[in-house]
C-alpha cells in the first residue's frame, strides 16, 4: 500500500526532528528507528484498517472477494513483521 511508504517517510522525518546529531550530519544515518516497535506499528497500522474493512464489508454482503482480500492484508501485516525482524538481524 502507498500509504505505507508515507507513514514510513513520516517516521523518518520525526526522528529528524528530535535527533540532534542527525540534523547536525543531515542524514538519518543514526536515527536507528528500524529496531523501534513503534515502526513495527506504524507501517502495519494501514493493513489492520484495511483488514477492519474487508471483514466488515464481508459480514454485510458475504461477497467471497472480500475474503481474498483479508488473505491480501493478512499477508501485507505478515510480510511488514518479517521485514522488521529481518532489518533488526533476528533472522540473520
Amino acid at each position: 500500500m502507498s500509504i505505507v511508504i508515507s507513514l514510513q517517510s513520516f517516521v523518518d522525518a520525526f526522528c529528524l526532528t528530535i535527533c540532534q546529531k542527525c540534523r547536525d550530519e543531515n542524514s538519518s544515518g543514526d536515527c536507528n528507528y528500524n529496531d523501534n516497535y513503534i515502526a513495527l506499528i506504524i507501517s502495519i497500522f494501514p493493513y489492520i484498517l484495511r483488514f477492519a474493512q474487508c471483514v466488515n464489508r464481508y459480514y454485510y454482503t458475504g461477497t467471497r472477494v472480500f475474503l481474498l482480500n483479508m488473505v491480501k492484508h493478512i499477508i501485507g501485516i505478515l510480510f511488514c513483521f518479517f521485514y522488521w525482524f529481518y532489518l533488526n538481524g533476528k533472522y540473520h
